[in-house]
């Protein structure tokens, strides 16, 4: 992440490594094993549209017929917003506060990539939790919803 105006905001440069089975079968993603080969879409209810258009990104990217993962962890940092970059109470100080999963072919037979965050931590007055997910099947348009979860 690099600096804009003042705060951690941009990616700047991403990595990515493979997790050994064991490794990944002990991690819990969102509340579900992580090698659990079922999509994860977040709650049920109460999604809201958002518009789906990726943000620009200081580097470049490969795109192998489905959307770059480093693009899709751009997007679902970005519609959590500002509130991501603030400092977390210490009182929140041990909680998970963000969590993303980016996925690729786990829904369906055509081509498809998900991206799902969350932030546990909100600092708002009337939510609690906020979701994002954004995803494309196959050469369809792309979709995104956010899901404010109140306290």
């Amino acid at each position: 992440m690099g600096p804009v105006q003042g705060m951690q905001a941009a990616v700047r440069e991403a990595g990515r490594r493979e997790l050994p089975d064991a490794e990944a079968a002990a991690m819990s993603c969102l509340g579900q094993p992580c090698l659990d080969p079922a999509a994860m879409s977040g709650p049920e209810e109460n999604w809201r549209a958002i518009d789906p258009a990726m943000p620009s990104l200081p580097f470049e990217t490969t795109d192998s017929g489905v959307t770059a993962p480093v693009s899709v962890l751009a997007f679902l940092h970005d519609a959590l917003g500002e509130d991501v970059e603030r400092p977390i109470p210490r009182s929140a100080a041990d909680a998970t506060r963000v969590e993303f999963i980016v996925d690729q072919d786990l829904q369906g037979q055509d081509s498809a990539r998900l991206g799902l965050a969350r932030n546990s931590v909100v600092l708002d007055d009337e939510i609690g939790t906020m979701w994002v997910r954004w995803r494309r099947i196959g050469s369809g348009p792309a979709d995104a919803a956010a899901h404010p979860v109140p306290h």
